[in-house]
């Protein structure tokens, strides 16, 4: 039940995209910004609704807490499908977010107290989606340029390809298949090398997940930089698709392998854990986005997308610091929780 509350929130937060044309034409207004901000609006209630209702399940239980957003969401969802005004529909995509938030992040728990450390990967894979702000940052940055590509690639497909409304839908399709294949790979590999690493050294470590970070590391920049000059070049509209193929699995090695770190290594308060990741990823993915059309109005589609790209490039090492001396950071005892 969680993993498919979690799916249906994560689809909710970008469906609604490709139809923000069409919205701005019936509430008649053609604001850049106020388009971007209907959709990221969603992520900033995701980002509040963690500082609030996870600790909450900390206390009361998962369950109730959980059942209340559900009809929480519902109630907002009606609401945003019955606007008459965009700022009735802001508000209630808000809400939405804010109810959101709890599947996303109880997730974490749920897997925390079911599942032993061993088969998490794999839990995780299903559920969704350290202790170190460099790694809570960069899965806030790749989680940001998400949002970036799902609030312009309608204007991208319509108006360098000349695509339709219903066409410019393709233009998900790589993104989309990235993450599918980000999520099988990633969860199956997990776990697998957590095993043998426990027989090569006689335990298991959080920091074992961390491999597939640094591919994800370079994959979302490659990414950024094959369909930023495609589409400025105009060529086949498969080749930038093709492009953010690798953005997409690159941005989910990123956070899979950052929320199952966090998982392992703060079993007991693995909710509030994943809140407080989670909460500063959606001030980043509500925000930044807002820049994305500005952003490629000035540099074009090719310098936008490189700037971006070499962003992400320089978060690189931090994979590989993370893979050396994590875990003499992560039990250093300043940045240890008291377990009790």
């Amino acid at each position: 039940m969680e993993s498919t509350l979690t799916a249906i929130r994560s689809l909710v937060s970008t469906i609604f995209a490709p139809g923000v044309p069409e919205v701005l034409k019936d509430f008649h207004t053609d604001n850049s910004s106020l388009a971007s901000l209907m959709v990221s609006i969603y992520v900033m209630g995701s980002a509040v609704g963690p500082l609030v209702l996870t600790p909450i399940t900390e206390m009361s239980g998962r369950l109730p807490v959980t059942h209340g957003a559900n009809i929480l969401f519902m109630i907002a969802a009606i609401v945003c499908a019955s606007s008459i005004n965009i700022s009735m529909l802001i508000v209630s995509r808000l809400i939405m977010g804010i109810a959101s938030s709890v599947p996303v992040t109880v997730g974490g728990g749920f897997v925390a107290d079911m599942m032993p450390m061993e088969r998490r990967g794999t839990a995780m894979t299903i559920w969704t989606v350290g202790p170190l702000l460099v790694l809570s940052l960069y899965s806030s940055v790749t989680y940001s340029y998400m949002y970036i590509l799902f609030t312009t690639f309608t204007d991208v497909f319509e108006n360098v390809y000349g695509f339709s409304p219903g066409q410019a839908g393709l233009g998900y399709l790589g993104l989309g298949m990235g993450f599918c294949v980000g999520q099988i790979t990633v969860g199956y590999y997990s776990d697998r090398h957590v095993k043998k690493q426990e027989k090569i050294h006689g335990k298991m470590k959080p920091e074992h997940r961390l491999p597939p970070l640094v591919l994800g590391c370079f994959l979302v920049p490659i990414g950024l930089f094959w369909y930023g000059w495609s589409a400025q070049y105009r060529l086949h509209w498969i080749v930038p698709i093709i492009g953010t193929f690798f953005i997409g699995a690159g941005i989910f090695y990123v956070h899979l392998v950052t929320q199952v770190y966090l998982v392992d290594s703060y079993t007991l308060y693995a909710a509030s854990a994943v809140s407080a990741e989670l909460a500063l990823r959606c001030v980043f993915g509500a925000t930044i986005p807002l820049a994305g059309t500005p952003l490629y109005d000035t540099l074009g589609l090719g310098w936008g997308n490189t700037l971006l790209g070499f962003i992400a490039l320089a978060f690189a090492p931090t994979s590989f610091f993370l893979l050396k001396y994590g875990e003499s950071i992560r039990t250093n005892p300043k940045f240890m929780p008291k377990m009790t």
